[in-house]
């Protein structure tokens, strides 16, 4: 009972409105206070506690998208889920996501699941399949931290991604560095090419917003506009985003 998801608003760079939330998993322990996910996520993958706590994600991201859609009519929102290399080759993954969507009763497309580069690197014939089947669902896949791994490139070409998601690296501190708005830019000028979606993390400043938004990015998390947060906070943010 110390884990629990946060949520991270997800905005529209052009009108400011809230998209959606990505969903994060945090620990707080009762002794040791807020344990960084940088710790446990690489131990829950050594030992396999990843598969069920994924599933656990899955699950309680989408019965709170569920409750914000009932809630709050005028939310026309998704709900973003990590998936780890671990859950992507597992063989009931696919079942899971469906399981998932049927359990909370929302539209598949209302589901975006991110996968980084190294999640798929090491067996890419299997991540290609699944990535295909999850597709099939009618649910958005995402490539996560674009840009930081060896082959972001040649995965666009051979993965069924809807959305490129800029890693926050390139992002943070572009106003000062014309190089990293030169890298952005070619990114979401290929993404247009290739008809996908951008979004950039890391979003910390009103200088980032606004050189995002003249690059053409369509979508922005971050710092600036928020950091992640509970759910309860997250329905108040939702709530007065609605109301501008």
């Amino acid at each position: 009972q110390e884990l629990m998801l946060h949520y991270q608003p997800i905005i529209s760079l052009g009108n400011q409105k809230i998209v959606g939330f990505e969903s994060l998993l945090r620990w707080f322990h009762p002794k040791k206070g807020a344990i960084s996910p940088d710790v446990f996520i690489p131990i829950a993958e050594e030992t396999g506690l990843i598969l069920p706590l994924g599933d656990w994600v899955l699950q309680n991201a989408t019965k709170q998208l569920s409750m914000w859609q009932s809630q709050i009519p005028d939310a026309n929102i998704h709900i973003s889920v990590n998936l780890s290399g671990k859950q992507l080759i597992h063989p009931d993954i696919v079942d899971q996501i469906e399981n998932a969507i049927q359990q909370s009763s929302i539209c598949p497309s209302h589901l975006k699941l991110e996968v980084t580069e190294s999640d798929i690197i090491n067996d890419t014939e299997t991540a290609a399949t699944v990535l295909k089947e999850i597709k099939q669902l009618g649910v958005g896949t995402q490539m996560d931290d674009f840009g930081t791994g060896y082959s972001s490139l040649s995965y666009l070409h051979q993965f069924p991604f809807d959305v490129i998601k800029i890693d926050r690296s390139f992002v943070i501190g572009m106003a000062q560095d014309k190089s990293k708005v030169s890298l952005i830019k070619t990114i979401v000028l290929m993404a247009k090419e290739l008809k996908k979606k951008t979004v950039a993390e890391g979003v910390e400043t009103l200088a980032d917003m606004k050189i995002l938004t003249e690059l053409g990015c369509e979508y922005g998390q971050g710092f600036y506009i928020s950091p992640a947060i509970s759910a309860e906070d997250a329905t108040i943010f939702l709530k007065k985003s609605l109301e501008h």
